[in-house]
């Protein structure tokens, strides 16, 4: 099958601890875990103060009130960071690994070229910050960094045949469960819709307090729930609980797999990131008010995740229309879409 065109990075940032938690309110992929159940998208100023990677998940950078108060009263300038004879910022350089199963988010207000809003967000916040590369496709990352499968064509080869498969087949448990009818769309869902809960804009740094990137981000943040949680475990034990071929062409044990691949113990961290950009980009232009700015002038379908003034936890919702196979090794540039599920 040839590689899909890119029409348009992976899953990243969580607390790693409740002290790690800046609350009122990574960049997918989901093999790594947070170890805090519940990341709290915060709606104060978050500086350097980064996450470890968990599925794109990450664990925060200072712990310490008076290194964050420090922090808030310094940010980095935006001026320190490279930029190219454009004017732009220099590209991600942090380098990636693996493939990765990204969600695919149902669009709204699509155009004659046939993009959606998020499609457009991407593009207007690369834009906007000056940022050296826009994300290829918006995504909530379900998996991250697969590498426990042979080749290319046996990863395609799961995706395709086993992860279709295990979709139908939780999507149909789901609706046993919950007694619904067929033709109840809230119970005949592949996968239920995401509960957008905040934002978050970070920055993390690689083996920093754990911090397995470098980068700042922003993204909107969403709850996860036990269905969802049911679906990742389903996915992630398609291609970390099987045997497989090792580098020497020899066969894998479960047991050895298992090893290098323990079962899933923290929650899912699902977020859509907004943009990337190196560490040093965090600072007087790219901050959250500057990312609540944007948001409330280019993203009206987003505005509501800054709403400060409601008490409700859910900001809004929004469905899930497939999901896409990548391979996410090397820098962002080299990312390429491998297949794709409609649902």
């Amino acid at each position: 099958m040839d590689d899909i065109p890119l029409s348009f990075v992976t899953n990243h940032h969580v607390p790693s601890s409740s002290d790690d938690v800046i609350t009122s309110g990574a960049g997918g992929v989901a093999v790594m875990m947070p170890s805090s159940p519940i990341r709290e998208p915060s709606t104060s100023l978050l500086v350097p103060d980064p996450f470890l990677l968990s599925s794109f998940t990450t664990t925060a950078l200072f712990n310490h009130s008076n290194k964050l108060d420090q922090d808030l009263s310094k940010p980095t300038p935006i001026s320190s960071t490279p930029l190219q004879s454009n004017g732009r910022h220099t590209p991600l350089r942090f380098v990636f690994s693996g493939y990765s199963l990204w969600l695919e988010l149902k669009q709204k207000h699509i155009d004659k070229d046939g993009r959606g809003d998020l499609d457009r967000v991407m593009t207007d916040a690369a834009d906007q910050f000056q940022l050296g590369g826009v994300i290829p496709s918006p995504h909530v990352t379900a998996l991250y960094g697969i590498t426990a499968v042979g080749d290319e064509g046996e990863v395609r080869r799961i995706f395709r045949e086993d992860v279709w498969r295990v979709l139908r087949e939780t999507a149909e448990e789901r609706r046993r469960k919950n007694g619904g009818a067929v033709g109840n769309e809230s119970t005949d869902q592949i996968w239920p819709d995401l509960d957008a809960t905040g934002i978050i804009v970070d920055v993390e740094f690689d083996g920093v307090n754990g911090g397995t990137m470098d980068m700042a981000w922003a993204e909107v943040s969403f709850d996860t729930s036990p269905d969802h949680e049911s679906l990742i475990d389903a996915l992630y034990n398609l291609f970390h609980g099987r045997t497989g071929r090792g580098t020497d062409s020899s066969l894998v044990s479960v047991d050895k797999k298992k090893e290098e691949h323990p079962p899933r113990t923290n929650p899912w961290v699902p977020h859509l990131s907004l943009c990337y950009d190196n560490p040093e980009g965090l600072g007087t232009s790219f901050s959250r008010s500057s990312i609540e700015d944007f948001m409330s002038t280019k993203c009206p379908t987003l505005e509501k995740a800054i709403d400060t003034n409601s008490d409700a936890r859910v900001k809004f919702s929004r469905a899930v229309s497939g999901i896409s196979l990548w391979n996410t090794a090397g820098t962002m540039s080299d990312w390429k879409c491998l297949d794709r599920i409609e649902f």
